[in-house]
């Protein structure tokens, strides 16, 4: 009797393990009937990334992603180190994994298919040394420039020129002291010049305000920016030598709009005038 009670016993406990056991079958079969993973995945023990299409499978090979290109080996990881040589061409992927494409990376340019076009690249004057420093810092400060506006810089015969050899190319002397200028655009000869690589964002603003015609007198977008001018001199520095000029003022609300760090606060302290420039410059 003993022993058919715990047999008994041990059968209903079977029963218990048996139940919870079919019905995590049924939970998985409910979830085989949701949709699969889709979208990006980062590894957190590898820091690697990697992205499941629609079906759920891992993908490999070339992504358009909400307007920029990625790629992903053969492993499904994506690339993001820099130069990458695929089927026969030399490619650039920034660390966010985007690949460089209508933009410099150092003195290289990348047309929109993100391949090197050396006739476009930037044209050196003097024998100074280019340190990989400095053509990090190019890459950086275009990184944050809009493809479709180099692009256009680039197809409208527009040339870069870094004076190797110079520490400057103006030095008025201004309420502030004598103000350095690193940059100077040059619409008559298409030349956006420059000393100093980080400058280039605001030179690159200017040559987008000179293109939009936001320099001619009586332009209302220009207006509505120059009403907020009292605010801007609070977040950056603008002498009495400019502060009538459009273009060094459009060349700093660029770098303010562009700079993660200030961009937040431009929207709050000045709204008219950030609202124009996303309008102008996406």
């Amino acid at each position: 009797m003993r022993w058919n009670r715990r047999r008994a016993v041990i059968l209903l406990l079977a029963l218990f393990i048996i139940f919870p056991t079919c019905r995590a079958r049924a939970d998985s079969s409910d979830e085989a009937k949701e949709k699969p993973y889709h979208g990006w995945y980062t590894d957190i023990k590898t820091g690697k990334r990697y992205y499941y299409d629609k079906n759920g499978e891992l993908h490999y090979g070339w992504l358009r992603y909400t307007g920029d290109w990625y790629y992903f080996t053969v492993l499904g990881n994506m690339v993001n180190d820099g130069y990458r040589s695929i089927d026969g061409e030399q490619y650039f992927f920034y660390n966010t994994g985007q690949l460089a494409a209508g933009t410099y990376v150092g003195l290289h340019y990348m047309n929109e298919n993100g391949v090197h076009v050396d006739e476009h690249d930037i044209r050196l004057i003097g024998n100074g040394d280019v340190t990989m420093y400095d053509r990090d810092m190019i890459t950086d400060a275009l990184y944050y420039v809009p493809q479709k506006w180099v692009t256009r810089f680039v197809k409208e015969d527009w040339e870069l020129m870094y004076y190797t050899k110079k520490a400057y190319l103006e030095a008025p002397d201004t309420n502030l002291g004598i103000y350095y200028v690193y940059h100077k655009l040059d619409p008559t000869y298409k030349k956006l010049k420059f000393t100093k690589p980080d400058d280039l964002v605001r030179g690159f603003g200017e040559y987008i305000g000179y293109t939009l015609g936001l320099y001619r007198e009586g332009n209302e977008d220009m207006a509505v920016m120059w009403g907020d001018e009292m605010t801007v001199a609070e977040m950056a520095d603008i002498p009495n030598y400019y502060e009538d000029d459009p273009a060094f003022y459009f060349g700093i609300l660029c770098k303010l709009y562009w700079d993660s760090e200030t961009t937040k606060e431009l929207e709050e302290a000045a709204p008219d005038t950030y609202a124009v420039l996303k309008d102008l410059l996406q």
